[in-house]
């Protein structure tokens, strides 16, 4: 581990004190949502299961932070857990439209689901939110790909 990744580690542990199990309690919103950062960087599944209920625990905290929603839903899509994922995006989604990041992530797993029409309406409204996003252009590229080999699943301008 690299020295400044594991002092944010312990510092966050300062701010945070580990309870029975895996639940971690958090002295803030932001407390968990730096914890649970730390956490998901990592490769090892008990550690992203910890990032995983810190973002459930950032999101009681705090039923309005787009962070928290979109840090959970970027985990739950990783685990392979869509359906989890795409609820979580979709309170992101709905806290903050403009955010790229939930508009990427959405769309991703719009096109992961094989629903090309609703991630290519995704990144065009993320171009027309910010024109100069080179990750939107470059999905909207990437999904023409996945367009032309899937044509069935039909994909609107």
């Amino acid at each position: 581990m690299h020295a400044s990744l594991l002092l944010a580690l312990l510092w966050m542990m300062l701010c945070c004190r580990a309870q029975t199990g895996e639940e971690l309690e958090c002295a803030s919103l932001k407390d968990c949502l730096n914890l649970a950062s730390v956490y998901s960087s990592s490769a090892l599944q008990h550690e992203r299961m910890k990032a995983h209920a810190l973002y459930e625990r950032a999101c009681r905290y705090g039923e309005d932070s787009k962070d928290a929603w979109l840090g959970k839903g970027a985990l739950e899509q990783d685990a392979g857990r869509l359906e989890e994922a795409w609820r979580s995006l979709c309170v992101a989604f709905l806290l903050d439209p403009s955010c790229w990041r939930v508009g990427i992530n959405m769309g991703n797993l719009a096109a992961r689901r094989q629903q090309f029409g609703l991630a290519h309406r995704l990144f065009k409204h993320l171009t027309r939110v910010n024109p100069f996003l080179p990750q939107a252009h470059y999905s909207l590229g990437f999904l023409n790909l996945l367009y032309a080999r899937y044509p069935s699943h039909g994909m609107v301008d």
